[in-house]
């Protein structure tokens, strides 16, 4: 019996044993297959990348002997230099806002036609396209002659629109047409992403036309953002608006002068300048930064995740004369001579969005003298923008947003250059995604003046807010009776006192 028990105690650890070591080998087996699996595809995207890059490198060498072939390479126009920098700027997307106008007859509208490609004609940037030449990225003028390339396109309105009486409708109601009615019979990702081939090609300068009944003109006018800022948009309009009175036959007697902007050869390399000559280098580096630039990545993933239907997008609309009035009763005399309609309005978004640390706003450095490069002591001077300069010439400021809900506190930050953060103070990521971004067009955003007509409502193209990575608002021109707003963040408390004092009554 002893010896029945012992074989069987023996058999049974010798069973456990082997149970254990199977297992083992079994865990080592799928362990062994899953790294191999992991080597080939790291191979395959490593072999892949090394071929995309051989391809890109060959097309790119063909694509410089064509442009040097056929066009005058000396004139092409830098926009970023080499690095990460520059990689953002080729996906820039393009922005620009659309009109409901009326008085806009079948006369007018051919004039406008002549009117855009006279534009295009004045401003030769216009007739380029973004290329990467010699490891930065550059506009090549030319590619898009006027005498060969049309820059407008017009599209028949939707039947919906057929039978509504636009001149009646409010400015809400407008942007709603626009936004549910028009813009989906347009094409619906306007971008210049750069190519490496000559395939499928976009214009840098586009403007899209539709009739609408009673004589009224939907317009949408288009520009890269390598070309330039807000600022450069509203210089392109009002050439617009001059050529347009210049074609008049009534002004045939008359002389109508057309804004020159001025093109420098670097149009993009002082973006963000002023605040660079400022800043530490530490503060450079947590705005500017690799940790920046980890958070992003994180936002874009989320974005890219989210369905466009599903991002949020909204509109407020503000009314000019209560902002008048709040400029009067918050006006701080011994620190403002006065306040602007972008003080109050910043300040009510401040008030508003609760859930932001940090709120940052885009200031034009047109005018303006600053040293420049940022950190380079023995080369520094001093440089002023000409205040008709085109390009993208902005800087934007951060601040806590419980300072800036202060009116006079904005204003010292965009008028007088105040820091707003002590050096080596500013937090990470101020400038990105954690920080509420606005935007004001109000002032450079202004209508096409054609004598006979009347801008019924006027937005920024909801892309620029429903496809910004993080926590955006843009304030623009709505009529000359309205201040719009549309922003993508849910965080923004409309019921705050401080806005509602500024609110339209068409949004109560």
């Amino acid at each position: 019996t002893i010896r029945i028990s012992s074989f069987f105690i023996f058999c049974s650890s010798s069973s456990s044993s082997s149970f254990h070591y199977l297992h083992h080998l079994h865990l080592l087996h799928h362990l062994s297959a899953i790294m191999s699996a992991a080597m080939i595809g790291l191979t395959s995207i490593a072999i892949s990348i090394v071929g995309f890059h051989a391809y890109l490198v060959n097309n790119a060498k063909k694509l410089k002997a064509f442009l040097k072939e056929n066009y005058d390479l000396s004139k092409s126009i830098l926009v970023k230099g080499g690095g990460l920098e520059a990689m953002v700027w080729r996906i820039m997307p393009s922005f620009g806002t659309h009109a409901i106008a009326s008085g806009w007859d079948d006369e007018k509208v051919e004039r406008l036609k002549a009117c855009i490609q006279k534009v295009a004609e004045l401003n030769p940037i216009l007739t380029g396209k973004l290329y990467f030449l010699n490891g930065e990225l550059r506009i090549v003028p030319g590619l898009y002659p006027p005498s060969k390339h049309l820059f407008y396109k017009e599209y028949d309105m939707p039947e919906s629109l057929k039978d509504k009486d636009l001149g009646s409708m409010t400015a809400l109601q407008l942007l709603r047409v626009m936004q549910d009615e028009i813009l989906p019979c347009l094409p619906q990702r306007i971008s210049h992403v750069v190519n490496y081939e000559m395939r499928k090609e976009i214009p840098l300068f586009q403007v899209y036309l539709m009739r609408l009944p009673n004589n009224c003109l939907f317009y949408f006018i288009v520009i890269s953002h390598a070309i330039g800022d807000a600022s450069t948009y509203s210089f392109i309009t009002r050439s617009l608006s001059q050529l347009m009175e210049q074609s008049d036959s009534k002004n045939k007697n008359k002389q109508v002068d057309v804004t020159t902007i001025s093109w420098a050869n670097n149009c993009g390399s002082e973006k963000d300048c002023a605040l660079k000559g400022v800043a530490s280098k530490r503060d450079h580096y947590r705005m500017y930064g690799l940790p920046t630039i980890v958070h992003g990545l994180g936002q874009l993933i989320g974005f890219l995740l989210t369905p466009s239907e599903k991002r949020h997008q909204s509109f407020l609309i503000l009314s000019r004369e209560k902002i008048n009035k709040k400029k009067q009763e918050l006006l701080d005399k011994e620190r403002n001579p006065y306040l602007t309609s972008n003080d109050i309005i910043m300040a009510a978004m401040c008030d508003a969005t609760t859930n932001h640390r940090v709120v940052s706003m885009v200031v034009s450095m047109r005018s303006k003298t600053f040293r420049y490069p940022e950190f380079d002591d023995e080369k520094k001077k001093w440089v002023t923008i000409p205040k008709n300069a085109g390009g993208t010439l902005l800087r934007r400021v951060p601040f806590l947003r419980t300072k800036g809900c202060d009116p006079n506190m904005i204003h010292l930050y965009a008028r007088q250059n105040k820091p707003a953060f002590e050096p080596d103070t500013v937090p990470t990521y101020a400038l990105m995604t954690t920080a509420f971004a606005v935007s004001n067009w109000s002032s450079v955003t202004k209508p096409l003046v054609v004598e006979g007509t009347t801008r019924l409502a006027e937005m920024v193209h909801p892309s620029y807010i429903k496809n910004a990575v993080g926590p955006r608002s843009a304030v623009f021109d709505l009529d000359e009776n309205h201040i719009g707003v549309t922003y993508n963040t849910e965080s923004l408390d409309r019921s705050r006192p401080f806005l509602q004092d500024i609110m339209a009554s068409q949004m109560s």
